[in-house]
């Protein structure tokens, strides 16, 4: 038999990569791809509305984008109620 391209062991790339996600923070969202840490199982979308502030910023919610080891608890966080979270395990599937 013939083989080429891979000597021994052929992975995939994203096994051998790990995962990307993207990280940033904005009003409304944003969107930067970045390689997670190999502890990093998950990518993450925290968005967080001030409410009762005086500057509103047309009401956008500050978006936070991050991987992450695990998909966290709100309380785990100390974020405080106005707060969601989305979790997802594809690369760059924290998008808006």
């Amino acid at each position: 038999e013939l083989l080429t391209g891979c000597p021994y062991l052929c992975l995939p790339v994203a096994i051998t990569q790990g995962l990307r996600c993207h990280l940033c923070k904005d009003f409304g969202g944003c969107s930067k791809p970045f390689n997670c840490p190999r502890s990093s199982t998950h990518c993450v979308i925290i968005a967080t509305r001030e409410c009762g502030s005086p500057i509103s910023f047309t009401d956008l919610p500050l978006v936070t984008k991050m991987c992450y080891n695990s998909c966290p608890e709100v309380s785990e966080l100390g974020l405080g109620p106005h707060v969601s979270i989305v979790c997802c395990q594809s690369n760059l599937c924290n998008r808006d």
